[in-house]
Order: structure tokens, then C-alpha cells, then sequence
């Protein structure tokens, strides 16, 4: 769906409507909730739906940082060491991901959801109220900082890599866990 919604939000954003670009965005948020809560409710997950799903995110993700630039640039302006920080970190941990394991991370760590949501939040405010709350906007970055930071780390510290791991903690519990194998 959001494949789909991708092409008509951004005719949204070029004609510089604003509401109507929120509205779709909302509905666009929405249905990548629902459809990761659907494949995974009724095991209908697939390792391709998996992957379009994470190309699905990371294009909507950078477009959108594209028409908060177009439409809200006073967010950039006001915050240029913040909003390029977060940007640095989240493409370094997208681009860590392609090099290191040949895709997009897609690892549905809990920091990271907990940034999707604060984003989508965000944006979607900021688009329809044609302004920026700024405490949406701190906790927006906060969180994606860390999930950017977390996203790092797992990928550049595991050989292979868990999509349902949860955490950098889990995933370092798991390890301590595991019994070693004898060689």
C-alpha cells in the first residue's frame, strides 16, 4: 500500500498541500502498523514480503525527510545539527546494512518502532497543522538517534542477523546464554 501511496504523496507535497499530505501520510503509517500486525498475527510473514516491506519503509522515510525539507524547512533552519545528525545516523545505519549484509536493516528492534511512531507522529502533525510542535520534534529525534544507533551497533557486532531480536540488550543476553559449542 504504501508502494502505491508513495507516487500520490509526493504530487501531494510538489502542489505544497499540506493537510491533504498529512491525512495520507497518516493513512500510510497506519497500514504499515497493520500489515507487519496482520503477517505476523496470522504467520503470514514471507521473507519477500519481509524485504518489501523494509524498501516499503526506507522510501517512505526519505521522502518524507525530502517534504519536511520542501514544505517545513524553518525545522532545518532552527535545528540544522540535530536534524542532519539524526539524518547521518539513520543513512549510515540503512547504508551499514546494504554494504554489510546485502539489504536494508529491517530488524523491528523496539527503539526503532518507538522512532517510527514518534516520526510518523510528527510529521503528520507538522504537515496538517502546517507547523512543527517542538517537543514532538525532540522526542521524534531522541528516538530515532537511538534506534539509528542501535540498528549500528547489532549490525556491526553480529555475523548474521535476527530480524525479531528485539533489542541490543536481548540480543546480548541471548549470546551470554547460549551455551558455546566445543570445537
Amino acid at each position: 500500500m504504501r508502494l502505491i501511496l508513495n507516487p500520490i504523496l509526493w504530487a501531494l507535497a510538489l502542489l505544497e498541500l499540506q493537510l491533504q499530505l498529512g491525512i495520507l501520510l497518516a493513512i500510510a503509517f497506519a497500514t504499515d502498523y497493520m500489515d507487519g500486525y496482520i503477517a505476523r498475527r496470522f504467520k503470514l510473514s514471507t521473507r519477500f514480503g519481509s524485504k518489501l516491506d523494509a524498501v516499503a519503509d526506507t522510501l517512505l522515510q526519505i521522502s518524507a525527510w525530502i517534504w519536511l525539507l520542501l514544505l517545513q524547512p524553518q525545522v532545518t533552519i532552527e535545528h540544522p545539527l540535530l536534524f542532519w545528525g539524526a539524518s547521518l545516523l539513520s543513512a549510515t545505519s540503512m547504508l551499514l546494512g546494504l554494504i554489510k549484509f546485502g539489504s536494508l536493516p529491517n530488524l523491528h528492534l523496539y527503539s526503532t518502532k518507538v522512532a517510527g511512531f514518534g516520526f510518523s507522529l510528527f510529521l503528520v502533525t507538522t504537515f496538517i497543522f502546517e507547523g512543527y510542535i517542538e517537543v514532538l520534534f525532540y522526542s521524534m529525534i531522541f528516538f530515532v538517534i537511538l534506534g539509528a544507533l542501535e540498528t549500528t551497533l547489532l549490525q556491526l557486532f553480529s555475523k548474521k542477523i535476527d530480524e525479531n531480536m528485539g533489542s541490543l540488550i536481548m540480543a546480548i543476553l541471548k549470546k551470554i546464554r547460549t551455551p558455546k559449542k566445543a570445537a
